[in-house]
């Protein structure tokens, strides 16, 4: 599978993966982010669907539910979001460990651009190869107090 996205102006960002790679994302995902074909309401009270995707006000909610293939469709480009995220701020994303790589496309599937771009000393760990450090910075941020078992299994798949 092909994804294209074009990131910022006229930047564009294009990734193969493989099949395998896509379903190990998506399972990954599926574990936090659950898999809802009707629409609910997230914890702060928005639009949400399929695995995670959270109905933007530019975007016209069809109805109340969604089939399998409508949900791959959005998680595709989710996922495509996801991937220029870490591409945009690890320049070695695509040769990090696969687990590396889980819990990062998982942070920026969850946090979206500007707020992972807040995880400056994580990224910086990453950047210079400081998984500890790294794991550290994700340990002590308030993003591990508000997800709680989400951090504790991330912290633990990036030490692997």
């Amino acid at each position: 599978m092909k994804i294209f996205l074009f990131f910022v102006i006229l930047s564009p960002y294009t990734f193969t993966l493989s099949a395998q790679s896509v379903a190990e994302y998506k399972s990954f995902l599926i574990k936090y982010e659950g898999y809802k074909t009707s629409v609910y309401k997230d914890s702060l009270g928005y639009a949400t669907v399929g695995i995670g995707h959270r109905i933007t006000n530019n975007e016209i909610q069809k109805h109340s539910h969604y089939t399998n293939s409508e949900i791959d469709t959005l998680f595709a480009a989710d996922l495509a979001r996801a991937l220029a995220i870490a591409n945009k701020h690890f320049v070695n994303f695509n040769n990090l460990n696969n687990n590396t790589k889980l819990v990062i496309v998982s942070l920026c599937f969850n946090l979206g651009s500007g707020g992972f771009a807040k995880f400056r000393r994580f990224i910086a760990n990453v950047n210079s190869g400081n998984n500890k450090g790294a794991a550290g910075e994700l340990r002590n941020s308030k993003w591990a107090k508000q997800v709680g078992n989400r951090a504790k299994d991330h912290i633990a798949a990036f030490c692997e």
